[in-house]
């Protein structure tokens, strides 16, 4: 689905000739999209008719990330204490992770206490810009001393860096997860189609129970016809080739080439409900 202010890219005719990078890939805005026919302000002179657009930039998804739902935060509690020569800041993260800083101050009481402490809890409380969201402030100092913004700004951020800090240093590693060594295979023998290409996809099979297992198709040299792919993906409608979609349209049997290979897709819709494709090889 495509939306209004979706970019669009593509390569011109002549890119490979290109000298500077910026001949090689060109792009336009989508003005308005109505379903599968869009609109753009100026059509580009050298995009031609069967030139394959990229979208790289898609407008709906950008939207989404722009919200804040979307932006991770991180709960913590900030606690301020004295400190020898001054006060100090302890930010804990709601997983543990600590980190401290701690400032030389002159320690004057406050002569308005209630508005004093209004003012540091919301000055250490701005943690907007960070991962962090502060849950809780304490205020654990002997007595409450006159600190102005700007210093309680400069220990508030030295603590930030701080826990940052702590969590990229107590970070630990997931332990490698490991398979079920008892764990029985449900089928007994393995066809091509099980994808076995290599002597350690054979040992694992063997080790939980196949007692045959067929090479891949690339290594098995399978010369008629097989069974490559199954897929709820249908190309016909994807073309706009489904004979439920356009009237008189005969639902003939697709040919890919792939060198000296062609690949025969037989379509299976019974109820034109999903159309189930598979390839066949033919040689």
């Amino acid at each position: 689905m495509f939306n209004n202010g979706d970019g669009l890219a593509y390569f011109p005719p002549n890119y490979t000739q290109a000298k500077q990078s910026d001949d090689k890939l060109q792009g336009l805005r989508v003005n308005r999209a109505d379903g599968l026919k869009l609109y753009v302000t100026t059509m580009p002179k050298d995009l031609k008719v069967g030139a394959t657009l990229y979208r790289n930039h898609n407008q709906a998804f950008e939207m989404v990330l722009a919200k804040e739902s979307s932006k991770r935060i991180i709960q913590a509690d900030l606690c301020l204490t004295d400190s020898e020569d001054g006060v100090s800041l302890t930010i804990t993260d709601q997983y543990g992770h600590q980190g401290t800083a701690a400032i030389v101050v002159e320690k004057q009481l406050a002569s308005d206490i209630e508005k004093t402490t209004k003012n540091i809890r919301k000055q250490l409380s701005k943690l907007g810009s960070t991962d962090f969201s502060a849950r809780e402030v304490q205020i654990n100092t002997e007595q409450m001393w006159f600190m102005p913004a700007s210093l309680l700004n400069g220990l508030r951020r030295e603590a930030v860096s701080a826990l940052e800090a702590a969590r990229v240093n107590d970070y630990l590693r997931p332990t490698a997860w490991k398979h079920n060594q008892d764990a029985v295979y449900p089928v007994k023998h393995l066809s091509f189609m099980g994808n076995v290409a290599n002597e350690q996809a054979k040992a694992f099979y063997t080790q939980h129970g196949v007692i045959e297992i067929e090479d891949t198709y690339e290594k098995n040299g399978i010369t008629e016809d097989a069974p490559l792919m199954v897929t709820k993906h249908c190309l016909r409608f994807n073309f706009n080739l489904c004979p439920k979609e356009v009237p008189g349209i005969k639902a003939d049997p697709m040919v890919l080439e792939i060198g000296k290979d062609v690949l025969k897709l037989v379509f299976d819709c019974p109820k034109c409900e999903m159309m189930v494709v598979g390839a066949n090889r033919q040689v």
